[in-house]
């Protein structure tokens, strides 16, 4: 399980485009803005609750060799402290879709690739920035939501994030862990791929390395015994990120959109 959280978070369901446009390469995009989409239309139903409105996402160009196992070509790297750092062969292309109010979708784990759950902690807002909390209380949490939602035999929480734009502006640090504030992501991606998934599985059966949240967590240990990665490799695992509003007002800007992966081709 990786766990992230943001002080800006609400579930929307993205549905991809048909087509895409080139844009820079190989650095961050800055996130579009209402100006990139010319015309913004919104769709309420009849309580005029928000059902769908119109967004730009910055996806990969039509030029973009596309890959479900890694292939040396696209990839990013993480420096120390957790931050995102340079991009290898990416090609921008803001792109206009629909986004669907996720809360009305009842969107499912196995079908979309997620889906929401009411999910309460014994964790406060100034704790997300500090990993004793974290270590003692929050990732015991969301082992345990895991087992529930998936009837896994074995959960581990090996990373997280928080993701605050301003927080990230004021190069604010987590207390205890030295990793930094992250801004939102402002790209369309994956997590892992069918390559790096699996070895990741692999690494955390392996003492964990000098930037490993286990290693803060667990010492020298490893976070699962070979046992459970054999298990998890001839059976099936799932790396699972648990992302909430760390925040108890609505999320009001940089709201997370998943795509899912009924609507995805995987050609």
């Amino acid at each position: 399980v990786g766990s992230s959280f943001s002080s800006r978070r609400l579930f929307h369901v993205v549905i991809p485009p048909l087509t895409m446009a080139s844009a820079s390469v190989n650095t961050w995009p800055d996130a579009p803005t209402r100006d990139d989409l010319k015309v913004r239309t919104e769709k309420r139903d009849g309580e005029e609750t928000v059902v769908a409105v119109d967004g730009v996402f910055n996806y990969q160009s039509g030029a973009v060799e596309r890959c479900l196992r890694s292939n040396g070509k696209l990839y990013t790297v993480r420096d120390g402290t957790g931050s995102d750092g340079a991009m290898v062969g990416m090609q921008w292309g803001p792109t206009k879709v629909t986004v669907e109010n996720g809360r009305l979708t009842n969107p499912n784990l196995d079908v979309d690739g997620f889906e929401l759950r009411r999910f309460p902690t014994s964790v406060g807002h100034l704790d997300f920035f500090d990993e004793k909390p974290l270590f003692s209380s929050y990732f015991p949490e969301c082992e345990r939501l895991i087992k529930e939602v998936t009837g896994a035999k074995v959960a581990r929480v090996f990373d997280y994030n928080v993701r605050s734009q301003g927080g990230k502006l004021e190069k604010k640090e987590i207390k205890g862990g030295g990793s930094q504030v992250q801004a939102p992501a402002h790209i369309v991606h994956n997590d892992y791929t069918q390559t790096s998934g699996p070895a990741r599985l692999r690494q955390l059966g392996n003492k964990p390395t000098m930037n490993d949240v286990s290693r803060r967590m667990r010492g020298e240990a490893p976070l699962l015994t070979q046992e459970e990665v054999e298990l998890g490799l001839k059976n099936r695992f799932m790396i699972i990120n648990v992302w909430r509003s760390i925040r108890p007002e609505p999320c009001e800007v940089y709201p997370l959109a998943l795509a899912s992966a009924s609507t995805l081709d995987p050609n």
